[in-house]
């Protein structure tokens, strides 16, 4: 039996450039990976493949990590059987990026367990006939990345900056999300560049006031916890607060654990889908 840790992502800034030829939006976002993270384990069988999650809302043949071990298997002409135990952590449609972080898990543990060898580069084109953000969660770490998604840009490491994670009573579907964006006019935009910019100098403070994330005017004011979560944490010692991805789920910022740890002290009285985190390094 092999184990892989699918970590979690949070979106430090987050645009939306367009609606491109193909109807899918072209973004502008820094994903980057947290500790936080679901855990899977592998084991092989005479056939076919067998499927448990711990959560029994995700069905077994419709989910991110049965797909992707079903694509990996027919790509690589695999007649042996496999058997995938997964372990959540990840709140669902939270914008942490979980199914993608599971269907990359699934990739890598296969790659691994069958010895087919295949560097991250073709793993990354593979976990794009899956989803947009799973080439992302391949290697993780800090990536700046544009197309669909699956066009990325290695960043300088910005690993060990401390997080606390909140996931809102609401959630979000991001198809609705998009849906919510085409109707708004004049979003709130980030200057990604800039962002860029301080996180590859490591400019934690230089962040205050800069990230920012299209989606939250047009998602929060359909979904009231999201602020509620949001002035939560804006009350703390956080350099700087922000929704990720599509929603639902906040990240607060924190120059260092002990603040962080405050935070989570003090707000996990008040939310039950809480976690205090910090980034993580990518694989190389």
């Amino acid at each position: 039996m092999i184990v892989q840790k699918a970590h979690a992502k949070i979106n430090i800034g987050m645009d939306i450039k367009g609606l491109r030829q193909d109807r899918y939006h072209e973004i502008d976002t820094v994903m980057q990976t947290v500790e936080l993270g679901d855990r899977i384990t592998f084991a092989e069988r005479e056939k076919g493949i067998q499927f448990w999650c711990d959560d029994s809302s995700i069905k077994n043949n419709e989910n991110t990590a049965f797909i992707a071990a079903k694509l990996f298997m027919k790509e690589m002409g695999i007649k042996r059987g496999i058997k995938i135990d997964l372990y959540k952590s990840i709140p669902l449609f939270s914008g942490l990026g979980g199914g993608s972080a599971d269907a990359a898990a699934v990739l890598r543990g296969l790659n691994f367990l069958f010895n087919t060898n295949l560097p991250y580069e073709d793993l990354e084109k593979m976990a794009a006939m899956i989803g947009s953000d799973v080439p992302f969660c391949i290697r993780g770490g800090t990536q700046r990345a544009t197309g669909r998604g699956e066009v990325l840009k290695p960043l300088k490491d910005f690993s060990d900056v401390w997080f606390v994670i909140i996931k809102p009573e609401d959630s979000v579907e991001t198809a609705w999300a998009y849906k919510e964006y085409d109707k708004a006019g004049n979003p709130v935009r980030p200057d990604m560049d800039l962002i860029e910019s301080l996180l590859e100098e490591r400019d934690i403070e230089g962040l205050k006031g800069n990230v920012v994330n299209i989606f939250e005017k047009v998602v929060i004011p359909h979904k009231p916890s999201i602020q509620k979560v949001m002035d939560d944490l804006s009350e703390t010692d956080a350099v700087t607060v922000f929704m990720t991805g599509s929603g639902s789920a906040v990240a607060a910022m924190y120059s260092e654990m002990r603040l962080a740890s405050v935070a989570y002290t003090s707000l996990s009285r008040k939310h039950d889908d809480i976690f205090i985190t910090k980034t993580s390094g990518g694989l190389k």
